[in-house]
């Protein structure tokens, strides 16, 4: 692929769209490469579900220097690994095995990692990470807190963030836990310059789960400087008495606010996922505002957005269908009008002739019933 100009942003789009998919021909990993390496200005690389065939033999190596984000989205494990890549400030991770490629992101400063299958494997490498993520400043993660694997994970990354300041944690498991994160537990996983500059945390889909309730109360004790932690119950959810039990919880934090927000809205998308809908207003002297009863700044809820849009296409889309059902309805109608007059002359055409050869031949005949008795008989002739 030849370079662009200098002035102009360089994109490869393995995919438009996270529905859509590409299929890159045998060795496909190997062809990725070496469409990067041919590429040494490219600044930001979408890989959304593109299927490299043969991929599970090959061995190869992303290199981009001047890469500033990188997206790889995929429902399978690529068998590629990812050289460093200095200038990279975002990435977005989601699917199996991927905890590998962040062997090359050590100066990112925003950061997502989704997989809702967490091997063992992937605990061993974020362990094995020879580097600190020292500029990471915004960390999404999603995490099955009913899974030992997935907390671990966690953990490891949020050890390895020292600068971190936004955590956005989105909870995905609601089933019988394998472990009990309890406070003995998380404190073995703490360091003591761990949340340091964490300032404001959100849960999302939390449903209640005793080990996500044993993290809020550890975050709330560890993070010194923390200002809000935002709770957003998944649907369903019942968590009134967890309100209760998580605000009256000790904070190490001076201007610590817990805020349960109303249900989540669905976000099944992987990105973005570090906005939300609402934020609490500070005022001037840097106080915050009552947790009971917060004004907020309503913000553009994009989710929404998307959703209004969709049913916006739907209901389009309904009207054209409805239009042309009654389309073909009155279609249908007239046609039937006219069969029935043609049925209708027909008969009074031979009505006359039998009545007119009736005559000529002398040859009496029972009378006709009129066209409305036969039109008004509950029985139609000839039917069965």
């Amino acid at each position: 692929m030849a370079a662009s100009p200098p002035n102009r942003k360089r994109r490869l789009a393995a995919a438009e769209a996270e529905a859509s998919r590409i299929s890159l021909p045998e060795h496909g990993g190997k062809a990725l490469a070496a469409l990067f390496a041919g590429s040494p200005l490219l600044e930001e690389v979408e890989l959304m579900n593109a299927l490299l065939v043969g991929d599970g033999a090959d061995e190869w190596v992303i290199r981009a220097p001047n890469l500033r984000k990188l997206i790889m989205v995929a429902p399978f494990p690529y068998a590629g690994r990812v050289e460093e890549l200095p200038r990279l400030e975002e990435g977005i991770l989601c699917g199996p095995n991927y905890a590998k490629f962040l062997t090359g992101m050590a100066h990112v400063t925003k950061l997502e990692f989704v997989c809702s299958f967490m091997r063992s494997t992937e605990v061993d490498v974020v362990e094995q990470l020879p580097f600190l993520f020292e500029k990471l400043r915004s960390l999404v993660i999603s995490v099955n807190f009913c899974r030992m694997s997935h907390v671990l994970f966690m953990f490891c990354l949020l050890r390895s963030a020292p600068v971190l300041e936004e955590l956005d944690v989105l909870g995905q498991g609601d089933d019988a836990q394998d472990i009990d994160a309890n406070d003995e537990f998380l404190n073995a996983q703490s360091t003591n310059d761990m949340f340091a500059k964490l300032r404001v945390v959100r849960m999302k889909k939390v449903v209640c789960l005793s080990n996500e309730m044993h993290f809020m109360e550890f975050v709330l004790n560890k993070a010194r400087v923390l200002r809000v932690l935002s709770v957003y119950p998944s649907s369903g959810s019942t968590y009134i008495n967890a309100q209760a039990i998580i605000r009256e919880q000790p904070r190490v934090s001076p201007d610590a606010q817990v805020i349960f927000m109303n249900r989540e809205s669905a976000n099944n998308g992987y990105m973005h996922t570090s906005s939300v809908n609402y934020e609490l207003e500070t005022i001037r002297s840097g106080t915050w505002l009552d947790v009971e009863h917060p004004r907020k700044i309503h913000r553009l809820d994009l989710d929404a957005v998307d959703q209004q849009k969709q049913l916006e296409k739907v209901l389009l889309q309904t009207q054209k269908e409805g239009k042309k059902s009654n389309e073909e309805a009155q279609a249908r109608h007239e046609d039937t009008k006219r069969r029935l007059k043609f049925c209708v002359a027909a008969n009074e055409y031979f009505t006359s002739t039998l009545k007119y050869l009736s005559e000529k031949s002398n040859v009496p005949i029972p009378p006709f019933p009129d066209s409305s008795s036969v039109s008004s008989s509950s029985q139609p002739v000839g039917s069965y």
